[in-house]
């Protein structure tokens, strides 16, 4: 998986906050295109060479995507390959296509609130646009370094039109190594407005606020994968393609999140999250 990265910041609860906000409001991270069973008790998170995928599908939005077959390919400026590995890498992505369709995903990011249970204990950041499942719904992607026994929930907020609200996952004790769960609800949907923090209550070891969750939340699903090599196999690389594509296809006025719009080639089919 080669596409640009989510970027976590980890700082207090109102800086980390601030930040991912502005990432979203100035497309900071597009700059870089291309590149519990109880909250006391310890999560059986930690695996010899692994990382923790988290995957969020929106189950009442849909997203299409055209497939672009590039005629060569240029190199990241960030990794070289010499022009015979060049060669061999693959040459197809997929674009984000426009649809009149009102069900269409509004969005190619979402933002998300981390919990920890050690310092710093809130990490914020977003999670991009990577795939679709069966039905057509998005799918976003946060593959990031496991925290073991540390971590233990996360917040992903849908501003309007999709309510409004934050949702908050618990995360399970246990994390297939064998391919993802199943899809998971919320265990609580937080209205706009709510004058108590959850971060704050969960960092506290205090109990997440309780709220009916609506049929149409969120789902969330985990996977143990392995930790990526630091050789590049030139041939399963898609960096190569995506760089390229996000550079040819530029105009004076793409949107700061226009790096988001393309994908790496879909994968295994990914099963409807309702």
């Amino acid at each position: 998986m080669h596409s640009s990265p989510p970027i976590i910041l980890q700082h207090s609860r109102q800086s980390a906050r601030k930040a991912a906000a502005l990432m979203l409001g100035l497309g900071f991270i597009a700059a870089l295109q291309g590149c519990v069973a109880g909250l006391q008790g310890a999560r059986a998170w930690r695996g010899e060479g692994s990382n923790v995928r988290i995957q969020v599908c929106l189950p009442t939005r849909v997203v299409e995507f055209d497939e672009i077959v590039l005629d060569r390919l240029r190199n990241h400026p960030l990794w070289a390959y010499p022009e015979a590995e060049l060669a061999l890498a693959p040459r197809t992505v997929r674009r984000v296509k426009p649809s009149a369709d009102a069900r269409t995903a509004a969005r190619l990011l979402l933002r998300y609130e981390e919990v920890f249970n050690d310092s710093p204990g809130l990490s914020a950041g977003v999670l991009s646009l990577r795939d679709s499942t069966v039905h057509g719904q998005p799918v976003f992607d946060k593959g990031s370094p496991d925290r073991g026994s540390t971590a233990s929930a996360m917040g992903i907020t849908l501003p309007s039109p999709d309510n409004g609200v934050t949702y908050w996952f618990v995360y399970p004790h246990d994390i297939p190594a064998d391919g993802f769960s199943a899809w998971m609800e919320p265990a609580s949907m937080i209205p706009v407005g709510h004058k108590s923090d959850p971060a704050l209550a969960l960092m506290e070891r205090r109990q997440l606020p309780s709220y009916p969750v609506s049929r149409d939340a969120p789902r969330m699903r985990y996977a143990r994968v392995p930790r990526p090599s630091p050789q590049r196999d030139p041939a399963t690389d898609s960096l190569p393609a995506l760089y390229t594509a996000r550079e040819r296809f530029k105009l004076p006025d793409s949107p700061p999140t226009y790096a988001y719009e393309f994908v790496e080639p879909a994968g295994q089919p990914i099963p409807a999250c309702r």
